[in-house]
């Protein structure tokens, strides 16, 4: 049998032709949709951006504190400085609320600074910039020169919001403490949100398709904790057990 391959060429060109025609049908009806809900939730936000996944990691030793949060930000418009994070504050058992003792504080891209409103700001260059309609990795990284007692009796994290809207990872390592466990190895974990207004709090169930807790089986000093789409109105939270040396 006689191949026609004129034909065959004909076929094929026809049919990567309309597959490119579909997907490029699907991408501008996506695009189309992403600008026009940038546009509508920069009218509720004059911001000119959304936070849409937090990892937040922290690093606790005895004397200091170093704190390092990555972010994607989703652009409604073009952004060149933002503020997301609060001079974190110190709350001692007396309950005498004061401002954290602050050093190194940076931002990848962009300088960190201290607004006169007392909040973390990250001022862009041209060409670093946000641009429209995108999304961006944003770093924030500070350390709090205080003790370890001072900062964390009891211990635990928390992210205020806005926390992301897809998800939200707490990473916590503290290097000379061990994680107090049973002697089934379950750990004494509590991992919830705090609604921001009524100081509600509900509890993660854990492991399920919402939230993950994860910690190792031996040298117990660290703990990550993952929440899918968090609730945008509270504080996520994570609280445990220790003991320290």
């Amino acid at each position: 049998m006689k191949v026609d391959w004129t034909q065959i060429g004909t076929v094929a060109g026809s049919v990567s032709g309309g597959v490119a025609a579909i997907y490029g049908a699907i991408k501008g009806y996506t695009d189309g949709r992403n600008v026009v809900n940038d546009w509508i939730e920069g009218r509720q936000d004059p911001s000119g951006f959304k936070v849409r996944t937090t990892i937040s990691k922290t690093v606790i030793r005895l004397d200091r504190t170093e704190y390092i949060r990555l972010r994607t930000v989703r652009a409604h418009k073009r952004v060149a400085s933002l503020k997301i994070d609060h001079w974190p504050i110190v709350v001692p058992e007396n309950g005498k609320e004061r401002k954290a003792t602050l050093s190194n504080y940076y931002a990848m891209p962009g300088r960190a600074t201290i607004s006169p409103d007392e909040n973390f700001q990250i001022d862009l260059l041209d060409d670093e910039a946000l641009r429209a309609h995108r999304d961006h990795s944003i770093v924030l990284g500070y350390i709090m020169e205080e003790t370890r007692d001072v900062l964390f009796t009891p211990p635990g994290v928390s992210l205020v919001p806005p926390v992301g809207s897809d998800y939200a990872v707490i990473e916590v390592h503290f290097p000379g403490c061990q994680l107090s466990v049973d002697i089934k190895h379950k750990a004494d974990i509590r991992f919830y949100s705090k609604h921001s207004t009524t100081k509600k709090e509900t509890d993660f169930v854990w492991p399920s398709e919402q939230a993950t807790v994860t910690f190792p089986e031996y040298d117990l000093d660290w703990i990550r904790a993952r929440v899918n789409k968090p609730p945008q109105d509270s504080e996520i939270c994570l609280d445990w057990h220790w003991h320290c040396t």
